[in-house]
């Protein structure tokens, strides 16, 4: 009985133009050679063997394998071994030194690979197309922002996004999340007891037992919270902060709304207007804050009191250099020389922010009042007490 001949590794690997590494066609009854072999076929380089040959007509079957005697070809299975496939290309190299197509020995190497090579552009040109162009925008709107083209503020705060962290809204950073985050961060974390207790003592001092009071971005309504006695109102954007702040202050109007959409049905006012932690910051230009300024100002009763404390350019500079930043991985980073607009990082994410200076924001409310003080300063926080609301 005559057997066909069974072909050889190295014959499968001749008719295909592909010659293996040394050590890959010996016969290896015992396994010894195959993880080698296996390593090596699918990992290291293949030569081509030019000659007069036509690389377009040059094809690689749709897997190579190796098992016990040597290498296999998929259209030849030889017998009792097991196939595995390999999926590598047949892409040319081309190394960053030399001639383009060659090694830095002049031979042409190539990596086999299965898929067809693309006819549309590279990878490396794509990459390098869209960083031109979103440098080509930044630049552009580094120069529009001196004019104050509005779209390059919107563009700006949409693209410092991927540095440091995910930049939102406030509505956004302010879920159920980060409710407890910032309630040890920012109200039990004794780095703030100074600030408290000075907030503290000033409302006290500007209540009275009649008084009424507006607290507008109230947050978890901890300084609400201080005086149980007195007529007390706060408006937020928060749900999830808003849900702490009525646990606290049973009773006490909490009012759910965007401070710069929201106004009352029926004209009201009061004795005292606070907004705490700079958080007008948030609002999306010196426009806008100016704007809510107007408002709590008309919101002030004849008499009343206006405190508000304030996050300006000169302190944004030292809130990395203090205690409380390293020790709670909070930082501020500047998207302006002048600190007008800058980003605030937390476990919240980041915080997109505007300060206007001290100087513009005294000289807007001084026309309401009888006396504008805003010489105290603490943890980084300017106090502006403005008092007896003129009528004008």
């Amino acid at each position: 009985m005559v057997r066909a001949a069974v072909p050889s590794p190295r014959d499968i690997m001749d008719a295909r133009g592909l010659i293996p590494e040394d050590g890959c066609t010996r016969p290896d009854p015992g396994g010894v050679m195959a993880d080698r072999c296996r390593s090596t076929v699918r990992g290291r380089v293949r030569h081509i063997i030019a000659g007069s040959r036509d690389r377009s007509s040059m094809t690689v079957r749709p897997s190579l394998s190796i098992a016990g005697a040597g290498v296999t070809d998929s259209a030849t299975q030889l017998p009792g071994l097991e196939m595995e496939p390999v999926w590598p290309t047949c892409r040319t190299w081309r190394p960053w030194f030399g001639p383009v197509g060659f090694s830095l020995s002049g031979e042409r190497q190539t990596r086999c690979v299965r898929v067809p090579r693309r006819s549309g552009p590279s990878d490396c040109s794509v990459i390098v197309g869209v960083w031109l162009c979103t440098w080509s925008m930044a630049i552009w709107c580094k120069w529009g922002d001196t004019v104050r083209f509005g779209c390059c503020r919107e563009w700006r705060q949409s693209c410092t996004r991927g540095a440091i962290g995910e930049t939102m809204r406030a509505k956004d950073i302010y879920n159920e999340r980060y409710a407890p985050e910032y309630e040890a961060l920012y109200i039990a974390h004794p780095q703030w007891k100074p600030k408290h207790q000075f907030n503290i003592d000033t409302i006290g001092h500007l209540l009275s037992p009649l008084s009424t009071w507006l607290d507008v971005c109230c947050g978890q309504g901890w300084h609400l919270s201080r005086f149980p006695t007195s007529r007390r109102m706060g408006i937020d954007l928060s749900a999830a902060q808003l849900s702490r702040a009525r646990a606290s202050n049973p009773g006490v109007e909490l009012i759910q709304a965007d401070i710069v959409d929201f106004d009352f049905a029926d004209p009201q006012s009061f004795d005292l207007v606070t907004s705490f932690w700079g958080s007008y910051c948030y609002l999306d230009s010196v426009e806008t804050i100016f704007a809510l300024f107007d408002k709590m100002i008309r919101w002030t009763a004849p008499g009343g009191a206006l405190y508000l404390e304030l996050i300006v350019p000169e302190t944004v500079t030292t809130f990395n250099r203090g205690a409380f930043a390293p020790v709670t991985a909070t930082s501020v980073t500047q998207s302006e020389p002048d600190n007008l607009e800058w980003q605030f990082h937390d476990v919240g994410g980041t915080h997109d922010m505007i300060s206007p200076t001290i100087e513009s924001i005294v000289n807007h409310l001084a026309p309401h009042f009888a006396t504008v003080n805003s010489q105290f300063t603490f943890n980084d926080m300017r106090q502006l007490i403005a008092q007896g609301r003129l009528r004008n």
